[in-house]
């Protein structure tokens, strides 16, 4: 079972890295001054965007776990794991 989970995270993270190739294959030229160009301008816009669309899905990732009963599980596990809490001192 351990080989079948490594050998599904190492499948999964050669498939990212690639597909990030694929996404960033374009060469992107940053200035070299500190006045903005032409194409540094679509960089930044660039970079706003994928800042608002990883920020949504975080959003949506959080709002999942708290629907889906995810806060009453960690309580659950923060209990289980206090050692001394269980004991009963007569």
């Amino acid at each position: 079972m351990m080989l079948t989970i490594l050998g599904t995270f190492y499948l999964a993270m050669v498939a990212a890295g690639y597909l990030i190739e694929l996404i960033f294959a374009q060469p992107i030229s940053f200035p070299t001054s500190a006045t903005p160009r032409h194409g540094s301008a679509d960089l930044l816009e660039l970079h706003h965007v994928l800042n608002i669309v990883f920020l949504v899905m975080a959003a949506l990732l959080v709002a999942r776990f708290i629907t889906s009963g995810g806060m009453p599980m960690v309580r659950m596990m923060v209990v289980s794991a206090d050692p001394g809490r269980d004991q009963h001192h007569h």
